[in-house]
């Protein structure tokens, strides 16, 4: 790293923590935006000799972009480049006047959290950390990581170097199991016999993963080739079945309407008689329910014959 380097980042850093006191005291500190301070107010009241607590002001507030804190009872009031001590007295005094007291309360003001600093230039880790009093710009240096040494530089290199070249191995037996899946689905969908592999893989069949990914291609497709044969003959022995069974359906429908019709003919003869006085109601009776049973029988059989068809047009 050259001198220039160096001092520039050493400025960067000394800019950064310029808004930042330097290490004295914590009374010397200087409020700006973003920092957090914790406000306890007070209020000895002698007529009751009590300690009041101005539970509405007993919180946490945190200083704006334009340097200053929006209080309840005091509104707004400045608290960039003042110390805790003068705020707590300034706040004090707007309650005194804003209250109508005789005396300002007891104010105490402490900083809860400190506003942040930022490292930026030749360092490891630039970026946004949290300040802490007393903090020096060497301090401040080594919470980003130091300045980086050309050792680092080398050996981060070398690291990029063997990613990269794991990366490209990587892509370069993805492409190869792409370019047989390839293969294997154009045969697949052709219907061949076998897979005729791409020139690009077939001058390289004496490569180990090239070889490895070509035969693991084969026995994908012979596994899928006989899968789908025994599937073929399944739905064909599935399809003579439906068709058997439709023939038997019809067969049967045949049956019902011979029994329909022979019943009703002597349904009718048997109403004639009834009519006449010859015959009994209950026969007529008889015969009307064996008609309405055929002809339930005669539908369910007819559904049947419809739920074939329907397993027939999907196979």
């Amino acid at each position: 790293m050259t001198m220039r380097k160096w001092l520039s980042t050493v400025a960067a850093i000394s800019l950064a923590t310029a808004a930042c006191p330097s290490p004295a005291s914590a009374a010397e500190y200087l409020l700006g935006p973003q920092d957090k301070v914790r406000l306890k107010v007070y209020e000895w009241r002698a007529s009751r000799d009590v300690i009041f607590e101005w539970t509405a002001l007993n919180d946490s507030f945190v200083v704006g972009a334009d340097g200053t804190l929006f209080l309840p009872f005091v509104g707004q009031i400045r608290a960039e480049g003042t110390a805790p001590g003068d705020l707590a007295r300034s706040i004090g005094d707007r309650l005194m006047q804003h209250m109508g007291l005789g005396r300002p309360p007891d104010v105490a003001v402490e900083i809860a959290q400190y506003r942040p600093f930022y490292i930026v230039g030749n360092v490891k880790q630039p970026g946004e950390f949290p300040y802490r009093p007393g903090l020096t710009v060497l301090q401040a240096l080594g919470i980003a990581g130091g300045l980086p040494i050309r050792e680092d530089d080398v050996s981060r290199l070398q690291r990029e170097v063997i990613s990269s070249q794991g990366e490209v191995g990587l892509l370069a037996m993805s492409n190869v199991s792409l370019l047989a899946r390839k293969a294997r689905l154009q045969a697949e969908l052709a219907g061949s016999e076998d897979i005729t592999f791409p020139s690009e893989l077939r001058d390289r069949a004496s490569n180990e993963t090239v070889a490895l990914a070509m035969d693991q291609e084969r026995k994908i497709f012979a596994i899928r080739k006989d899968s789908l044969a025994t599937q073929l003959r399944s739905l064909r022995e599935l399809k003579d079945f439906l068709q058997q069974e439709l023939a038997s359906l019809e067969q049967q429908l045949t049956f019902h309407d011979k029994q329909i019709e022979l019943i009703r003919k002597e349904l009718a003869g048997v109403s004639n008689l009834v009519q006449k006085g010859l015959a009994v109601a209950p026969r007529e009776l008889s015969l009307e329910g064996t008609v309405a049973q055929m002809q339930s029988d005669r539908l369910a059989a007819e559904t049947s014959m419809l739920r074939v068809r329907q397993d027939m047009s999907k196979t």
